[in-house]
């Protein structure tokens, strides 16, 4: 096999930006708005009712975005502004910047395009936060190497929004110690799999680093009936950083897929399903690391069901698979990986324990958005993974463990919903 056909990412991005990556690791202006696709909120795993984000100021102030606001606003909640360009101009360590529910196309923002350059700090980071979750939906029309969100600052989250867009990157990040958590990113084509690929969310800087990607439903990112090596669920370039409580389906290439400088992440409890090329790909270049070598090591892949990935025609990844430089501290603990194809397992430096291989028992499995992902008290994954590198709470903001005892996947098996947003 050709090392082409594993991973040729990642994304040229305009040349605008210089954060240590060759020009072909960053991405284009992102794009100008398109209507959000029917369907958008998944039958088997519906957000709550939305809960609105306290007013407390104890961080910093509190601003407000809605689609009936205007930027000559004072961006209070009684006066918002319209657009996220607008918020992102006064934002300051510590900001928590309320989106209300409805439709925010690119075209309001500033170059009719979103892309948020300011910084928090690790104690007063700034908070994007979507009041009702998935409720605030960013659109784009932008095609080709475009973001429908392009961030650069770093100690900044990105909480609860719904993405679509018609370019080939979803959330594109750059800025380090960023928190991307439980958005609903979809239906991005990324047409005739791009050669600088694409991504739902893509943590694209090679010199960052520290990147959460937790809690969030990607599917249908390019096109799921003609595999594509090349476009991806979720992407993550850079040191460190956690891939948590992700539910990954129906994209055109792997589930989950790290790259380029990735070293010493934490990948754990994601389901990770009916992808069209592969499940989790772990991997790395060396020379693309700042230093100017490097391999991806002491990573670990923990508590995640891999399920009937790598099985469309035209598809040649694996379930879990190593490629490139990476080392032999890797663990792969506790998952549970079944009906891959070509084979479930394809690892090059390392081994894998407490491997389950039986079906997951689902509540429904449809591999698509109508399914209901959560399991049944039946399930071989109810009740047997790990606590090494387990998040303390699931998809739903629901505590882990339950009666001493960690399920394997992105739900936890007899937890309750938490609260949103998270804190």
């Amino acid at each position: 096999m050709f090392q082409e056909s594993r991973p040729v990412l990642l994304l040229a991005l305009v040349t605008i930006i210089a954060v240590g990556c060759s020009v072909d690791s960053s991405p284009a202006a992102p794009s100008p708005a398109a209507p959000s696709p029917a369907g958008s909120s998944p039958a088997g795993a519906s957000p709550q009712a939305g809960i609105n984000w306290s007013t407390s100021t104890i961080l910093g102030p509190q601003v407000y975005v809605s689609p009936s606001g205007s930027d000559t606003n004072d961006g209070s909640s009684a006066h918002p502004w319209l657009s996220l360009s607008r918020a992102n101009s006064a934002a300051k360590p510590g900001t928590t910047i309320h989106v209300v529910p409805g439709t925010y196309p690119s075209d309001n923002e500033s170059g009719a395009r979103l892309l948020t350059t300011a910084s928090g700090t690790a104690a007063a980071p700034i908070r994007w936060v979507s009041d009702q979750r998935w409720g605030a939906k960013l659109t784009s029309t932008q095609m080709g190497n475009s973001a429908t969100w392009w961030n650069q600052g770093d100690y900044v989250e990105i909480q609860g929004f719904d993405i679509t867009g018609v370019g080939d990157l979803g959330i594109y990040n750059e800025g380090s110690s960023t928190r991307i958590i439980g958005n609903h990113v979809h239906n991005i084509p990324a047409p005739g799999c791009p050669n600088d690929g694409g991504a739902g969310i893509h943590d694209g800087n090679y010199s960052a680093s520290d990147d959460d990607i937790i809690g969030n439903w990607v599917h249908d990112i390019g096109d799921y009936n003609s595999p594509c090596s090349r476009v991806h669920g979720i992407y993550h370039a850079n040191q460190r950083g956690h891939v948590t409580n992700n539910v990954v389906f129906r994209n055109q290439g792997w589930g989950i897929h790290t790259w380029h400088a990735a070293n010493q992440i934490v990948i754990a409890n994601n389901s990770v399903f009916n992808n069209a090329y592969g499940g989790i790909l772990i991997g790395a270049q060396s020379s693309d690391f700042p230093s100017g070598s490097g391999v991806q090591d002491y990573s670990t892949i923990s508590n995640n069901i891999v399920f009937r990935n790598g099985l469309v025609s035209g598809g040649q990844g694996n379930g879990i698979e190593e490629y490139g430089d990476v080392g032999s501290h890797i663990k792969y603990l506790n998952n549970l990986v079944y009906k891959n194809g070509p084979v479930n397992w394809s690892l090059i430096a390392n081994t894998h324990t407490g491997t389950i291989t039986s079906a997951p028992s689902f509540k429904w499995y449809t591999g698509d958005g109508r399914g209901n992902y959560r399991l049944q008290s039946v399930s071989p994954a109810a009740t047997s993974g790990t606590s090494t590198a387990a998040p303390s709470d699931d998809h739903d903001r629901g505590p882990r463990p339950i009666n001493g005892t960690w399920s394997r996947g992105a739900y936890q098996y007899g937890s309750t919903v938490g609260s949103y947003p998270e804190p």
